[in-house]
């Protein structure tokens, strides 16, 4: 079975974009492979209307007959369209921009590094599918100005505010703190905090910065929080890592470079290798993991830039996997 999946932007209303194309009549305007149609029961769109449809093809013209078998404006319509050589079904959702046809109301959802890129950009999807989100970063004033923007995005009234340094323990550890104390169980927690320095920085723990911030941190507010994440029953936590692990090995015992040998690219791929690998150790391969960190931890994301390019590849690393200088493999890892 193929699959298909498109999207029309337009500048009609939810109503009026929902009755143009749940009426087939005018399938030769948005479809340019559709050469005639007509309306064989029914008058325009509507449950149970059928129509004629010719297409192009190969040798000349298809005829497909059109049902429609599900009709729920302004939302969703399906349509099934039979020939003599297939059968195919088309459901059509249409959406306001800021909505979301998942539904995540009641859930209770941390994303770190969420006032820019890929964090903003998964802060915004999830308060559009109704979630509560709690917005982590540095900056109050860019944090304030994030949740105002998404706010008026989506018009989601449960967006919250946590500060923190994530390379900085202390921070991590206040941020631990405020989140148990206002949120009785979390759903997701996504560690998307984090960057690629060109100079070696330290957290005033003494740590490489990049390690701290991507490894140490995360691995700590985690923990910090396993309870709240086993009350949503299950968990998830999800860690953003980069393609750029596959450019050298795990190394426990050298995690973090010295500055007279650091550079910037290798620090971060080691980072992400030792964050991924740490999310396979605490996933549910075991009942006794299971107890302590619920859930499956999938990491899978694209850089910022890629964010509204629908190319999630599950497995992209198979390919990898012969150079990779790991001990092991990490399945389940896709590019960020």
């Amino acid at each position: 079975m193929a699959r298909y999946v498109n999207t029309i932007r337009s500048a009609r209303s939810q109503t009026d974009a929902f009755d143009f194309m749940a009426d087939l009549r005018n399938f030769e305007q948005w479809d340019p492979g559709v050469r005639q149609v007509t309306q064989i029961t029914g008058d325009g769109g509507g449950a149970d209307a059928d129509f004629d449809v010719v297409v192009d093809a190969p040798r000349g013209g298809l005829t497909l007959r059109y049902h429609t078998p599900i009709h729920e404006p302004p939302n969703r319509v399906v349509v099934r369209a039979r020939s003599r050589l297939f059968t195919s079904i088309d459901t059509i959702t249409v959406q306001a921009d800021g909505q979301s046809s998942i539904n995540l109301i009641g859930r209770t959802i941390v994303v770190t590094g969420a006032t820019s890129g890929l964090g903003r950009h998964a802060a915004q999807r999830f308060a559009a599918a109704g979630a509560t989100v709690v917005i982590s970063g540095r900056d109050r004033a860019k944090a304030d100005r994030v949740k105002a923007e998404i706010s008026a995005e989506t018009g989601s009234k449960t967006i919250d505010i946590a500060i923190a340094d994530m390379g900085e323990l202390d921070q991590v550890r206040n941020l631990a703190e405020a989140l148990r104390a206002k949120h009785e169980r979390i759903d997701v927690l996504v560690h998307n905090a984090g960057a690629l320095s060109a100079e070696r920085g330290t957290t005033s723990d003494g740590f490489e910065a990049t390690v701290a911030s991507q490894v140490l941190g995360p691995f700590l507010l985690t923990s910090l929080l396993v309870d709240r994440l086993a009350a949503a029953a299950p968990g998830r936590v999800i860690a953003i890592s980069s393609g750029s692990m596959y450019a050298t090995g795990l190394t426990t015992d050298h995690l973090q470079m010295e500055q007279h040998e650091y550079r910037g690219t290798e620090q971060y791929a080691r980072a992400k290798r030792a964050q991924v690998t740490l999310n396979e150790a605490m996933g549910p391969t075991s009942s006794e993991r299971r107890s302590r960190v619920p859930g499956d931890a999938p990491w899978v994301g694209r850089h910022p830039w890629s964010q509204d390019i629908p190319t999630d590849i599950p497995q992209d690393h198979r390919a990898f996997a012969p150079i990779s200088r790991a001990g092991r493999r990490h399945h389940g890892v896709a590019r960020r």
